[in-house]
């Protein structure tokens, strides 16, 4: 339950602060068939080898 509430908090902040970063992706409207399987792909393959 700790860990839930913990994600929860670091996923608030995240889209709160609007912006992309080494583990995580923002975007202001949902992408679409090819453009949202490369963001998938890429975020999986993050640089600072984090869950993301």
């Amino acid at each position: 339950m700790i860990d839930d509430l913990m994600l929860l908090d670091e996923v608030r902040g995240l889209v709160a602060d609007g912006y992309e970063g080494g583990y995580w992706d923002f975007k202001a409207q949902w992408p679409e068939g090819a453009e949202l399987l490369h963001d998938i792909l890429c975020m999986a393959n993050n640089l600072e080898e984090r869950d993301a």
